[in-house]
């Protein structure tokens, strides 16, 4: 039972964590990019800091997962890491909704 808890633990936190590392740069990379107005910048600063936290996270299940032994904690901190991917979504949404710049497109 511990192997499938650690091969659900690899699978989750590795998906999650590509995720996180790809939005990071792509978020970096944009905001280095001269043409940027100020609705795409607050995405951008949004999506780096959440992602970073996501990255956080995911370093901390790892920590309980992996060199503390306790799997179903670290379980939880990478659902907990999915929650925040959630919110940063919400996040960017309100922002977005907040300038009047929202089109369902």
């Amino acid at each position: 039972m511990e192997i499938i808890l650690k091969i659900l633990f690899y699978a989750l936190s590795g998906f999650n964590g590509l995720i996180a590392i790809v939005f990071f740069f792509g978020s970096v990379a944009a905001m280095v990019s001269p043409p940027i107005t100020e609705t795409q910048a607050s995405d951008k600063y949004v999506v780096a800091i959440g992602c970073a936290a996501m990255l956080g996270i995911l370093v901390w299940a790892f920590q309980l997962a992996i060199l503390q032994g306790r799997l179903g904690a670290g379980l939880g901190a990478v659902a907990l890491s999915y929650l925040a991917w959630i919110l940063i979504q919400l996040t960017i949404i309100a922002i977005i909704s907040i300038k009047g710049n929202w089109h369902w497109q």
